[in-house]
């Protein structure tokens, strides 16, 4: 009980009396929430609500059961080497939806094979919730791990995680989030490396056994290359029109100036249309110097129709 004088209405107003606020300490799951709301928000425009956080061992033998039908799996490369994140398709629709139309759709998105277009987009919203957790995560136990990771690549397959990461023991970073109006759901995973690497500073140079074991990693990855014959540039309402049996316009260079492209859609190779054993091939007539894009240039000639078969009436660049 309080026998002193009571505070004057100014003092009150002062805030005279009143206990300090307390300042929030951090920790890695305040690291996490403040990332992903401002990282998302600032580079996609995505609202989310940080829900689970969890963390857990995992053994390389269980990298590859990971990967789930419809997630996007993203290498990523940092200081201390190489770690993978996961997102599962709500949160990759979400964070497509977001950059294309503003918004993110009421209902669930059904499972698909990710693009490299879907890649790409995920690159800059990622690597700023890396590098926010890396700010806000300073200092504290188990975030080190995370120093340095940006996205790398995109891995198409469970096999390529192991491929791709040293044959350790890693962490397991497990995140569910509450995305736009909070009627979806979608989880980020992130598999990071559980030991630093001991560097000794009394060497003159570089660990040789270190660089060995990334360039064996990375020469063992698969590369995804698309054969591009041509781009079109069509109205939307002509291709929501699209039936199995569509003929497409194709120029009549098509066969002839195939470019060989990267996931990012850098051309690699320039080529055209073979033959091998009986099967389709690219024949390659020139490598393309690095820092070079660009598409197939279109042709004016006369036009030649492609027959679309299958069930589905598009697939391409």
């Amino acid at each position: 009980m309080n026998v002193g004088a009571p505070p004057t209405a100014l003092r009150r107003k002062l805030g005279a009396g009143r206990p300090p606020e307390r300042v929030q300490a951090m920790t890695l799951d305040r690291a996490w929430r403040l990332a992903l709301v401002h990282g998302l928000s600032e580079t996609a425009g995505l609202d989310v609500v940080m829900g689970n956080h969890a963390v857990r061992p995992v053994d390389p033998p269980a990298f590859a059961d990971l990967m789930e039908d419809g997630d996007l799996a993203i290498l990523l490369e940092g200081v201390n080497g190489f770690g993978v994140a996961l997102l599962d398709v709500q949160l990759m629709a979400a964070l497509i939806e977001a950059q294309t139309m503003g918004r993110v759709l009421g209902r669930p998105a059904t499972p698909r094979r990710p693009t490299p277009t879907d890649g790409a987009m995920m690159a800059d919203p990622l690597d700023r919730v890396l590098a926010l957790f890396e700010t806000h995560g300073e200092g504290l136990p188990g975030a080190l791990t995370c120093q340095g990771m940006r996205f790398a690549t995109l891995l198409t397959e469970g096999r390529q995680i192991m491929l791709s990461l040293p044959d350790e023991a890693h962490i397991l970073t497990e995140i569910t989030l509450a995305l736009g109006d909070g009627k979806r759901e979608g989880r980020l995973r992130l598999i990071l490396p559980e030991k630093l690497p001991v560097r000794d500073d009394t060497q003159g140079g570089p660990d040789p056994d270190w660089h060995r074991g990334i360039e064996s990693n990375l020469m063992a990855a698969r590369a995804q290359l698309s054969a591009v014959l041509t781009r079109l540039h069509l109205p939307i309402e002509q291709v929501t029109e699209w039936q199995v049996g569509t003929l497409v316009p194709l120029t009549a260079k098509s066969l002839t100036q195939i470019a060989l492209t990267s996931c990012t859609g850098t051309i690699l190779a320039q080529g055209r249309l073979g033959q091998v054993a009986g099967g389709k091939a690219v024949m390659l007539d020139g490598l393309t110097h690095p820092g070079e894009s660009g598409a197939p240039p279109d042709d004016q000639g006369p036009k030649i129709g492609a027959l679309m078969t299958g069930k589905a009436p598009f697939a391409g660049q």
